[in-house]
């Protein structure tokens, strides 16, 4: 008999990751402590910018808000300031 009341029965509770997902993301982890942590990712920024660029873009929020600081006497802004906006990624 199908369930007619709008209620979830069984199955994984929301938001819970399968354990494949889980495993892999350990592995992951495993690996990237193997070869260096964050040492490796520093190295990997220095030898294939575009490649770590590519890992950042996949990590970072993707909008910013950007805001341009006063104007120098070339006309060029003096600084700026970079603040992510919408999807919080503290928790991946």
């Amino acid at each position: 008999m199908a369930n007619t009341t709008g209620k979830k029965f069984g199955g994984r509770k929301k938001g819970t990751q399968n354990k494949n997902t889980t495993e892999l993301k350990t592995a992951i982890m495993a690996a990237f402590d193997t070869v260096g942590g964050q040492d490796y990712l520093v190295g990997v920024a220095k030898d294939d910018p575009k490649t770590f660029c590519t890992l950042l873009g996949r990590v970072l929020p993707s909008e910013l808000k950007a805001e341009l600081s006063t104007m120098g006497e070339d006309g060029m802004p003096t600084g700026f300031k970079v603040q992510f906006v919408g999807n919080d990624t503290s928790n991946t």
